[in-house]
């Protein structure tokens, strides 16, 4: 087994805790969004922190790690209600899939006039590719192009060969064998042993 294998379970293990020991939590729903290019999704969210004295001075921003491939549309900043230092903000925003990748969406608590940040857990973005027109002609006619070559094999084929062929069936059932059991065999045998 790679050593590095150990090394990324540590290392995820290490920034598990420091989340926790965040304490800034966030429940998105949907858990993940997958929207198409162009389209756009609503999401609620459910924010659970703990906050030091002086709340006033405390806000949220909304963060895109990648903020080619997705956007947020309105609100970015979100301000808690001033309390008892126990804040559970509940609300939604829209993002929208600009570009066709994977981003991960979180919420950052910040300070006014201060460096302190803290990162939420986050929530994965899929954006998938818009279907257009020219996609599906180019899909329909890519079928028919095969299924016509299939058609073409099939047609130029020769009765005496294939005959020939069945009445020594020894070399196709060797192919067959070897291609649908020897093959996959040795393939997880590499892969796990």
């Amino acid at each position: 087994m790679c050593p590095f294998v150990w090394l990324t379970i540590f290392f995820s293990f290490l920034v598990g805790l420091c989340e926790l020991a965040a304490g800034l939590t966030v429940k998105y729903s949907p858990e993940f969004v997958s929207i198409r290019e162009d389209d756009h999704q609503q999401v609620s969210f459910l924010i659970n922190d703990t906050l030091p004295s002086n709340s006033a001075q405390y806000y949220y921003d909304l963060q895109i790690i990648h903020p080619d491939i997705a956007e947020v549309r309105g609100n970015k900043t979100f301000h808690p209600r001033p309390g008892d230092g126990r804040v559970l903000l509940n609300d939604t925003f829209e993002i929208r899939g600009t570009f066709l990748g994977r981003t991960n969406v979180q919420f950052v608590r910040r300070v006014k006039g201060k460096q302190d940040v803290t990162n939420s857990n986050q929530m994965e973005v899929i954006v998938k590719r818009k279907q257009r027109l020219l996609s599906t002609i180019f899909t329909i006619s890519v079928v028919t192009l095969v299924s016509l070559n299939y058609i073409n094999m099939g047609c130029a084929l020769d009765i005496d060969v294939v005959k020939a062929v069945l009445k020594k069936p020894i070399a196709p059932l060797v192919g067959f064998a070897t291609q649908f059991i020897c093959m996959p065999i040795v393939s997880l045998s590499i892969r796990f042993g």
